[in-house]
């Protein structure tokens, strides 16, 4: 046993997923292509659209769920290099939340050399 009786529950796993599938319908009906700069405590931190926050959240969530139902429902990590792909989701779910932030937008008027 890797963890606690309840971390084996199934029905864990499929509330994970099914909150994944939600957030990927989501973003894929709702696709629209608008930019909004989103305020958190008065601070400009998000540069993306609401569509690309579920995807983001599809990412995270799916990336969770497949580590943790590999792990302790399953057990691949004792036999497979399963890590190799919940890694690959995890990348991809961090990528996803450094590109939501605004961390490139206007770099360049603030370090122009025109000054």
């Amino acid at each position: 046993m890797h963890g606690p009786q309840w971390i084996t529950n199934p029905i864990i796993y499929v509330l994970i997923f099914a909150a994944a599938a939600y957030s990927l319908a989501f973003s894929i009906k709702h696709r629209k292509h608008t930019r909004q700069v989103r305020k958190i405590f008065g601070i400009e931190i998000l540069d993306t659209s609401r569509e690309w926050l579920f995807f983001t959240a599809f990412l995270g969530l799916s990336a969770l769920g497949v580590h943790l139902f590999a792990e302790f429902v399953l057990h691949l990590y004792d036999v497979t290099p399963i890590d190799r792909f919940t890694h690959g989701l995890s990348g991809m779910a961090v990528t996803a939340v450094i590109l939501n932030l605004r961390l490139t937008r206007n770099v360049a008027a603030a370090f122009s050399l025109d000054d």
